[in-house]
């Protein structure tokens, strides 16, 4: 009964762990000793990472159990191109489509976010996907400014500057050679 209230009530974090507990005297300290392993379970799947070909590997498979919606307004077929992952700590997602990004079928969302908690463990996670139009011939570069890079203190650089970050702020080496040059 507390289940099944847990997960009508708390959509968002469907399947979050229940840990029954009694700090009463002669109780034992019943379930007391269940906790720490469950936050630890429950911080590692915060905190996972999953690589955009296994995302993509999965989304092809889903499309196979249930197609995507067609583009509201005009009926024409939305293709899911591919999937990547943005951050942890909540999970959050960006999924990118041909056409039709900003009226997507919040079903389909809640779909896709319930196979995913199946396949990659998220249970009892909030987990946000976010849909974005993306044309095949598109590129997509990430301006940066040097002082977001300095907040950032250099994650770029140690992820291997994922995005090709640009910066042309004072402290920049584009900035300095543009000064050399005149």
């Amino acid at each position: 009964a507390l289940r099944s209230k847990l997960d009508s009530s708390l959509v968002q974090a469907e399947g979050v762990p229940v840990l029954l507990t009694a700090a009463v005297e002669g109780a034992g300290g019943t379930g007391v000793r269940q906790l720490m392993p469950a936050v630890t379970a429950a911080w590692h799947r915060w905190r996972r990472r999953v690589s955009t070909a296994k995302l993509n590997r999965w989304l092809q498979k889903v499309q196979r159990i249930q197609a995507p919606p067609t583009q509201q307004g005009t009926g024409k077929a939305v293709r899911l191109r591919y999937m990547t992952q943005i951050g942890s700590a909540p999970p959050r997602f960006t999924l990118f489509v041909n056409r039709g990004a900003e009226g997507f079928a919040d079903s389909y969302i809640r779909f896709l976010v319930r196979q995913m908690r199946a396949a990659f463990g998220f249970k009892g996670l909030p987990i946000t996907i976010q849909v974005q139009n993306r044309r095949a011939d598109e590129r997509r570069v990430r301006y940066q400014s040097a002082a977001a890079q300095r907040r950032k203190g250099g994650e770029q650089r140690r992820r291997g500057g994922a995005h090709g970050s640009v910066s042309f702020g004072k402290g920049s080496a584009t900035a300095r050679n543009k000064s050399k040059n005149k």
